[in-house]
């Protein structure tokens, strides 16, 4: 355990609860994050959809025929990473933000 010059008793305490609570925090994130990758495909996009955010507009077109139709957007889940989703891109979303 790391310790600062002249800390007191009482801070000690107090980090030591604290980083006891971030612990469980990741622990839970990672825990949603695992659930969310289990999650069944969604409904198919029926129409052009588009998500709009502080960044460029992105479309996702309607599937295809002979196409799962899942609406992914281009290089879908799997773009960062060959195997398994990206902890990046499968992650919180406010953790994007930093």
């Amino acid at each position: 355990m790391t310790t600062f010059p002249g800390e007191s008793p009482e801070y000690r305490t107090a980090r030591d609860a604290l980083l006891e609570r971030e612990i469980g925090l990741r622990r839970e994130m990672e825990a949603v994050a695992a659930a969310r990758r289990e999650l069944p495909p969604g409904g198919a996009v029926p129409e052009d959809y588009v998500f709009q955010g502080p960044g460029p507009d992105l479309h996702v077109p309607p599937a295809r025929p002979g196409t799962s139709g899942q609406g992914r957007p281009p290089g879908g889940r799997r773009s960062c990473h060959s195997e398994g989703p990206c902890p990046s891109c499968t992650g919180p979303s406010w953790s994007r933000i930093w």
